[in-house]
């Protein structure tokens, strides 16, 4: 069974009614929102080169240790071309204070010789997708990048 999210835990039941209410009733009447189905923009390579250029050439603001900065720049990375959920690579919210995610162990770097050049093969085990976080089930090692050097 799901645990209750922080919310249900710590909100009167009769002030979660009312906000469900709003939403369901009031927001669609006042502000014209609705649960359609429709095209949204995607987030493209090159946008993702961009933000990831300005994050490491350009950004002016401070950060506690650099480390932190490539942490952020492979959690996009992953999360953009594996297509996991955040909750999936870091601690969510659902899962407060557990300081669950990935973690370095599941990280592994080869070098692979093929077809007379060497890439670099990285494979990352995600361990916590939803509705799986504590069966045992993973993706196993995804080969995410391969860089040659010729």
């Amino acid at each position: 069974m799901d645990q209750p999210s922080t919310a249900q835990r710590t909100t009167p039941p009769l002030l979660l009614l009312t906000i469900k209410q709003f939403i369901r009733i009031e927001l669609p009447r006042l502000e014209g929102v609705g649960a359609l189905s429709r095209d949204k923009p995607i987030l493209t390579h090159d946008d993702l080169a961009a933000i990831v250029h300005f994050y490491l050439a350009c950004d002016e603001v401070p950060v506690l240790h650099e480390r932190i900065r490539v942490q952020s720049i492979l959690a996009m990375l992953l999360m953009a071309y594996t297509g996991v959920r955040p909750g999936s690579i870091m601690e969510a919210t659902y899962h407060a204070n557990t300081n669950e995610g990935l973690v370095y162990g599941d990280v592994e770097v080869t070098l692979v010789k093929s077809n007379g050049s060497l890439q670099i093969v990285l494979g990352v085990r995600i361990r916590h997708r939803k509705h799986r976080r504590y069966t045992g089930e993973a993706y196993g090692n995804l080969s995410l990048i391969a860089v040659s050097n010729g």
